[in-house]
């Protein structure tokens, strides 16, 4: 209080004392050109500059008192008063601590200014606005019995914490000294602070939530007001809550996660979610609490190893038929692979491996393996087969689809360089900001090192959040080289990529250099920085972040290198690298370390704790053989074609005998039409002709088993769980209601024998639609007859496997994507014949009914539009043409030369002229 009253009242006191603003009307300019100074010259200007110094400190003063006595609600930034503000908000924090007065409880916090408070220092650097992490697990060991734990929300500093747990906020100094703390540090967001002599819950109401949207490709203000507020006209309320992020309101970029206006209109999808609660919020729009979180028990953190060795397996057949079941997800330090069947008997080794991964990067892999199939398959030359990856990588995609089904919505606070290095016991993501630690280094047992490396790596290439950010991966990760990313390099060899590292950092000083040169001619130069040159759209490639993996252990003079080139200003170039083991010490200076041990790692700046997300040698040749299997340039010879080039002399293919009806309306299926049990594959999956009572429960999995146990018959029971990924005692259950509903044939002869044997088969009569086609074509289809290409196609009654849940039939894919070829050829073939013939009937219906099975397929599309060329509808070419071109890009593939020929000659008359 006393510094405050003499910068603020003794100051121009004093000013007025000994000032020599008097000597300004007694200087003239000759004074000042032909006279020799005496000293009034020198001296009216440092008085001068005291008094702008003095109008900045009590304007300063001013503002401070302002946010305290709003309890933060105003804040005002003063130009030019950075060197000031700050000090003289520690001032007026101190005053109000004095006093025990409760406005204190709003501090000078704020995205603008340094806080005043005591916080808590940590190794990671913190980025502007550091987004909300998951709440880490108290320390182990704390024998405190009066204490809880505190997570550190957003906007929260020390004294508003003490006022919201003690009722004082004076007491802040009790928990700086219990915790340690730093007065000079910025407190992080996240970190656990222990509160000793407290013995309820908080004193204060939480503050009200704040609704967020993380901005995807595409999205405008515009959009973002329709979808979440009801009216594109109200954008100007979203980016006048976001003024400081949201300068152009035509220039948003996907990750910036934008506030929105806390009133929404009911009816609205946002209004929805505010009056059902947070649980009722649905992507892209993510729940953050602003308001202190609640306490953290005392107690020591479960580890992974002390997690139960089993999850109960409830019996799937009891769940809702309209709801049907999936894998059930990990709870409280539990996860996946930790499963057990009720025997005791381990689940399969794929599922740990896949689980050790983690939900979301197991979701971001099956995603991109569903995608790169789906190019496969539209480029897939007829007559050829996609070459299918070995069985056990086939397993390991069955169970990353079903881990991915488990799977929760991307964080909505990750930023461009967020890597997931982990899971809480609670199953929250540990999410690590590399650009904010500048360095990170992961520190163990080698193999652990190696597995949590190349899992973050994984991460980074294929998340959402981080797909506009640089990747270098140095060391061998064929895996990742094989998804063929723009944005992600793979160097083998370290040196060259220490080399790259260094020449990235200087280049990009360079240019920062300049930038802020340029502006120092009109502007202030402190104020370009990498946020503001990243604000500009054209400058964001290059401004992007870089992220360095660095797989392979880099000696201590490249580490070196790496610490000199990385020192300085921020640049937006990160490292993220695998260290030695704890016992040898540690690369020096890290921004950041992850200390892995077994199944627990921990991060030693904030003393996170959390179950590690793993990269083992299973699952890495698994997917170097899934993504090299599903480039669109491997296929082989399909069993369901003939290859031989002449057709023997007595073979000949009739044409139609009698006429067909070409309506695209589903003909109902009739039970009766079938004498024995048979299933519907290719469409909506069914069973139908059985002979006993259909179960109540788990009827789509007794169809599944059925399936299953027809593509796989005499293996034995443990073959099934662990290829269906279904505990045994689950399996039984639904073994027995399939068989009472299979029955039994007319000799009394059970569709679904018991195994008395060991091996599981069905009754030779048992069929499916799948089969009854697969002897229509036997041949091969391009030498069956046209009546049995239509008597083929007409059995598609949709896409394979249709109405299949995710996690559900992940063993069958192989079997989905022959079913959708041999659909797609089918229907290719009987539409050149038909158009050959001039039926333009037959061939509208043969190609509208393959591409149910095969959406989008490009050698169909080129089909349709010459029937409708021929035709003469020339609205819908138009449309078609469009369609297949954007197809094509959202698969991001090239369009087949015979397509663009193809679309010259409908569109422009004539194929243009090439050399």
């Amino acid at each position: 209080m006393v510094v405050l009253l003499a910068l603020v009242a003794g100051a121009p006191m004093a000013l007025l004392r000994v000032g020599r603003t008097d000597a300004l009307s007694g200087i003239g300019l000759d004074q000042l050109l032909f006279v020799a100074d005496t000293g009034a010259v020198l001296l009216l200007a440092l008085t001068l500059v005291a008094w702008v110094a003095w109008f900045v400190v009590a304007a300063s003063v001013i503002a401070e008192v302002a946010a305290v006595l709003s309890r933060g609600r105003i804040r005002v930034r003063i130009p030019g008063g950075s060197w000031a503000q700050p000090t003289v908000s520690a001032l007026v924090l101190a005053v109000a601590a004095m006093v025990a007065s409760p406005v204190g409880a709003a501090t000078a916090q704020s995205t603008d200014r340094t806080s005043s408070a005591p916080v808590v220092a940590s190794a990671t650097r913190q980025p502007a606005a550091d987004p909300v992490r998951p709440a880490p697990t108290p320390p182990a060991g704390d024998e405190h019995e009066d204490s809880v734990h505190h997570r550190v929300a957003a906007g929260e500093d020390l004294w508003t914490i003490a006022e919201t747990w003690y009722g004082d906020g004076t007491r802040w100094r009790s928990i700086a000294s219990a915790n340690d703390l730093d007065p000079e540090a910025v407190l992080p967001v996240g970190i656990v602070l222990r509160l000793d002599g407290v013995t309820s819950r908080p004193t204060s109401e939480p503050m009200p939530e704040e609704v967020a949207v993380v901005v995807r490709p595409g999205d405008t203000l515009s959009s973002l007001a329709q979808d979440h507020l009801g009216d594109s006209a109200r954008w100007p309320e979203i980016q006048a809550a976001n003024a400081t992020r949201v300068v152009d309101p035509d220039v948003i970029r996907p990750g910036w996660r934008l506030v929105l206006p806390a009133v929404a209109p009911e009816g609205t999808a946002l209004g929805a979610a505010a009056s059902q609660g947070p649980a009722a919020t649905k992507d892209p729009v993510q729940r953050v609490p602003t308001s202190p979180a609640a306490p953290v028990s005392s107690a020591p953190a479960q580890s992974p190893a002390d997690a139960p060795a089993s999850i109960p397996h409830s019996d799937p057949a009891q769940q809702a038929e309209s709801a049907p079941p999936t894998a059930p997800g990990p709870q409280a330090g539990q996860t996946l692979g930790a499963e057990k069947t009720s025997d005791s008997q381990e689940l399969d080794p794929a599922l740990a491996a896949v689980a050790a991964l983690g939900t979301l990067t197991a979701a971001a892999l099956s995603s991109a393996l569903v995608l790169r199939r789906r190019a496969q398959l539209a480029q897939r030359p007829v007559g050829r087969r996609m070459v299918l990856p070995e069985p056990e990588s086939l397993h390991i995609e069955a169970a990353l689809a079903r881990s991915a089904a488990t799977a929760s919505d991307a964080p909505a606070h990750a930023t461009y360089a967020d890597v997931l290095l982990g899971s809480l016991d609670d199953g929250s993501p540990v999410l690590h900001d590399l650009e904010a630690a500048i360095t990170t280094v992961v520190v163990g047992e080698p193999d652990r090192v190696d597995q949590v490396v190349a899992a973050a790596a994984t991460g980074i290439a294929l998340q959402p959040w981080s797909a506009e950010s640089g990747l270098v991966v140095a060391g061998r990760m064929p895996w990742i080289d094989a998804l063929d990313e723009p944005q992600v390099q793979c160097v083998e060899d370290l040196e060259r990529t220490v080399v790259q590292l260094e020449r990235s950092v200087a280049a990009r000083r360079v240019a920062l250099g300049r930038a802020r040169l340029t502006a120092g001619g009109g502007g202030s130069m402190d104020e370009v920085d990498l946020a503001s040159l990243r604000e500009d759209p054209d400058r964001w490639d290059a401004w992007a972040p870089l992220l360095f993996v660095l797989a392979e252990r880099p000696t201590t003079t490249q580490w070196g290198r790496i610490e000199r080139s990385l020192s300085g200003s921020p640049v937006g170039i990160s490292v993220l690298a695998a260290g030695a083991q704890v016992a040898e010490g540690t690369p020096p200076h890290a921004g950041e370390v992850v200390e892995v041990h077994g199944e627990v790692a921990s991060l030693r700046g904030t003393g996170v704790r959390f179950t590690p997300h793993l990269l083992d040698a299973t699952a890495r040749r698994a997917l170097v053989d899934l993504f090299e299997t599903t480039a669109a340039a491997r296929t082989t010879p399909a069993p369901w074609w003939s290859h031989d080039e002449d057709l023997p002399p007595n073979l000949t293919l009739f044409n139609r005998r009698c006429p067909t009806t070409h309506e695209d309306q589903e003909a109902p299926v009739d039970p009766t039409a079938f004498n024995h049990p048979t299933l519907l594959l290719l469409g909506p999956v069914d069973l139908q002709g059985c002979r006993g009572e259909a179960p109540t429960r788990a009827r789509r999995q007794c169809v599944e088993y059925a399936a299953w146990i027809q593509q796989h018959p005499g293996r034995t029971s443990s073959q099934m769980a662990r290829e269906l990924m279904v505990a045994e005692t689950t399996r039984r259950s639904n073994m027995s209601r399939l068989r009472n509903w299979l029955g039994t044939d007319s000799d009394g002869q059970l569709y679904l024998p018991d195994a008395y044997s060991g091996r599981i088969e069905l009754h030779p009569a048992v069929t499916s639609d799948w089969e009854h086609l697969q002897l229509l074509i036997g041949t091969g289809i391009n030498r069956t007859s046209t009546d049995g290409l239509v008597e083929a196609l007409g059995m598609v009654r949709g896409a394979p496997l249709a109405d299949a849940a995710p996690g559900q039939w992940h063993w069958a894919e192989e079997m989905r994507t022959d079913m959708a070829s041999v659909a797609r050829d089918i229907g290719l073939v009987l539409a050149e014949r038909a158009l050959a013939e001039l039926d333009l009937d037959l061939a509208r219906w043969a190609v509208n009914r393959a591409l149910r099975a095969a959406p989008g397929d490009e050698p169909l599309m080129r089909a349709r539009i010459r029937t409708e060329h021929l035709a003469g509808n020339r609205p819908e070419v138009e449309r078609l043409v469009l369609q297949t071109t954007r197809q094509a890009r959202s698969l991001g593939v090239d369009l087949d030369e015979e397509t663009i020929g193809l679309v010259q000659e409908v569109m422009e008359g004539r194929r243009r002229a090439q050399a």
